[in-house]
């Protein structure tokens, strides 16, 4: 479940917009990149090792925690977005596993880009104005 925006002040709002950008946009979206080129190639495989698709959530954005042993889960404050799978070694991850987080990271992008930021073009090359990204959120939030 994400955060209620008007529970927090105009900086803490501002704070995990501006997170929540930077990951979609350095972290998240490459990755969504690598595992759609590999999708479209039909390789079927995914060389997607534990400690990067970690660092996928090392973000304030992410709210950290824990599920049934040796499983760690992840909430987006802002989309409400809860992504979990194991977090067992430093191994690749398991083709199945990174289909399923790619499904749930791109409903995230989604809801950020379409709902939150409300881009209609030029995604991602900009953070529209903090101000629209607010209200977008408060609306999303009444509409959830």
């Amino acid at each position: 479940m994400s955060i209620n925006p008007i529970n927090l002040s105009h900086e803490e709002r501002k704070f995990l917009i501006e997170e929540s950008y930077s990951n979609a946009r350095n972290q998240i979206n490459p990755f969504l990149l690598c595992v759609r080129t590999d999708k479209n190639n039909m390789q079927g495989k995914y060389s997607v090792n534990l400690v990067d698709l970690r660092r996928l959530f090392n973000s304030n954005g992410w709210r950290q925690h824990k599920l049934r042993s040796g499983h760690v889960g992840f909430t987006h404050l802002i989309t409400g977005v809860k992504v979990g799978f194991s977090n067992h070694g430093n191994n690749n991850v398991d083709p199945g596993v990174v289909d399923t987080v790619f499904e749930k990271l791109q409903r995230h992008v989604n809801i950020l880009g379409n709902e939150i930021f409300e881009y209609k073009r030029k995604n991602w090359s900009f953070l529209p104005k903090i101000e629209d990204i607010e209200r977008n959120w408060i609306s999303y939030i009444s509409k959830v």
